[in-house]
């Protein structure tokens, strides 16, 4: 009787049991890893986009094609 009404509970409840804590775990972990990790380090291949860059790419060759 007592494992029927036990695994009724935690099918039930495991669910909502787990997700808060796993939200909170997670939060947690987020700014741990935060807070260890330091400032931000800039990324110097990101200071363009790779559409701006594929625009200066089509321009600097239609200007080469031209002088040719």
């Amino acid at each position: 009787m007592w494992t029927v009404v036990a695994s009724r509970l935690t099918s039930r409840w495991a669910g909502v049991i787990a997700f808060p804590v796993a939200c909170i775990v997670g939060t947690i972990g987020y700014y741990a890893e935060k807070r260890l990790r330091g400032p931000h380090k800039e990324i110097p291949y990101l200071e363009k986009s790779l559409a701006q860059r594929r625009t200066e790419r089509l321009m600097a060759e239609e200007v080469a094609a031209t002088k040719s």
